[in-house]
């Protein structure tokens, strides 16, 4: 059955709008000069040397040539953005057939500039394309600026926490710090941005916050329906500066969600003062 054309029409769009905004153009990688660009941006963006790709050329290339989703964000003939998934089953979403996005990087002179924005609008447009409803991907729960892409900008889900999803990864970026990851369930047709904060006037407990000098602190209750789970403001430096600290909040963030989500949390949305926060069923 064809999807409606409302709305593939309106995330076409809506995708149209964001690469204007963001002066790119975002289009599929066929040639293997633009993979070979897409893998040496990626190797700038993890920070890794040659032999050590996130995605090599030639994965890109049979990606690419089996169906699979492989997209460029280009400013002129520079890329600044690249993002790739493929075809899954619904083993870990329940959702049918759908698009794992595997991997998505922006380089960093584009950062800030909406680019990751913009491939993320055509992937679901692409998806929505081929009657494909539901895009998964993961994401490291510690990076509150990724955190707020995915569930406030995007208006995604994140119904899942993975211990070490990748075991131990060697790459500039992730490597000594561990690969937990959140599952991100996000519905391109479904798309709102959450533009307000998720905490309205409702008392929100502080299952996880921290002291002043950044350190995380435990403080759950087990008696409340509207909880928060904190995150360091700046978890890049914390890694830099203050390694102990970085892996304090590593596993604070992996016991507080774990249970959360056991204890039949939803993550409803994320706030910059709050972090995550998180809601019992049935409850407005």
């Amino acid at each position: 059955m064809a999807m409606s054309r409302s709305p593939l029409l309106a995330a076409e769009a809506q995708a149209a709008k964001a690469a204007r905004r963001s002066d790119v153009d975002v289009r599929e990688l066929t040639l293997d000069s633009e993979f070979r660009a897409a893998e040496q941006l990626l190797c700038d963006i993890w920070s890794v040397g040659p032999g050590q790709s996130p995605l090599a050329r030639e994965v890109l290339r049979v990606l690419s040539f089996s169906g699979a989703y492989a997209a460029g964000a280009y400013r002129g003939e520079k890329l600044l953005g690249v993002a790739v998934g493929l075809l899954a089953d619904d083993r870990h979403t329940g959702g049918g057939v759908h698009l794992h996005s595997h991997i998505t990087g922006v380089a960093r002179e584009a950062q800030g500039s909406h680019v990751g924005f913009a491939l993320k609008l055509h992937q679901g447009a692409w998806a929505l394309r081929r009657n494909i409803d539901l895009i998964s991907w993961t994401f490291d729960p510690l990076v509150s600026r990724n955190a707020h892409f995915n569930i406030q900008k995007l208006g995604a889900t994140a119904p899942r926490y993975y211990v070490d999803f990748y075991g131990e990864m060697s790459d500039g970026v992730n490597s000594g710090w561990g690969s937990d990851r959140l599952l991100i369930e996000w519905r391109p047709a479904e798309h709102r941005a959450n533009a307000s904060s998720p905490v309205g006037e409702e008392p929100v407990e502080a299952v996880l916050d921290h002291d002043a000098d950044q350190i995380p602190l435990l403080r759950w209750s087990g008696n409340s329906k509207l909880i928060a789970c904190r995150l360091p403001e700046n978890i890049d430096a914390l890694r830099q500066d203050r390694p102990d600290v970085a892996i304090a909040w590593r596993h604070a963030v992996r016991k507080t969600l774990q249970r959360a989500l056991k204890e039949d949390f939803w993550i409803s949305g994320f706030d910059r003062r709050f972090g995550y926060i998180l809601r019992r069923p049935h409850t407005s």
